[in-house]
């Protein structure tokens, strides 16, 4: 009996030990990724964050309470309406939905942000909770403006100088 009590132990503190290498890549890789992921149990109405989720929202995760108003409040007035409108839709149809959509941070920042959703549903297709990540792409946009913006300006210059032949 110590003999298998003893190997249990062994095989729980090894799991551990994966369990918490396992959890710590995931948040590197988030980091990296500037990805981080949310859950709402429906039922209890109970929204949690990844830590990456808290840097993407510039929250203090011991000081931020996250709720579906905190959360809302966050988004960008003139976007709140299409994602309230997308998730409700996706939750009724029982359909995932990616969005992009416009923060509105503390400091007046705005940041972009790509979210994808998935909700889970039991046997009576009642939903009980939406699984989702969150991806700060803030750079990517600001650099596809510009690459707008030069193009924009490279073909107003070759219409420019073959003009100049017409004339």
């Amino acid at each position: 009996l110590k003999e298998q009590e003893s190997e249990l132990k062994l095989i729980y503190e090894t799991t551990k030990k994966k369990i918490k290498k396992s959890e710590s890549n995931l948040r590197k890789a988030q980091k990296i990724a500037q990805l981080g992921s949310w859950e709402l149990d429906i039922e209890k109405q109970k929204l949690s964050w990844s830590k990456e989720t808290y840097r993407i929202f510039e929250k203090d995760s011991k000081h931020f309470e996250v709720t579906h108003n905190t959360f809302y409040d966050s988004i960008h007035p003139e976007d709140r309406d299409m994602v309230s409108r997308i998730y409700k839709y996706s939750v009724e149809k029982n359909k995932p939905y990616q969005i992009t959509y416009r923060l509105s941070l503390d400091n007046e920042k705005i940041k972009y942000v790509e979210e994808q959703c998935e909700t889970f549903y039991n046997d009576n297709q009642i939903p009980l909770k939406s699984f989702g990540i969150i991806q700060d792409i803030t750079d990517r946009k600001k650099n596809e403006d510009i690459l707008k913006t030069g193009s924009c300006y490279i073909v107003v210059s070759n219409l420019m100088h073959q003009l100049q032949f017409l004339i």
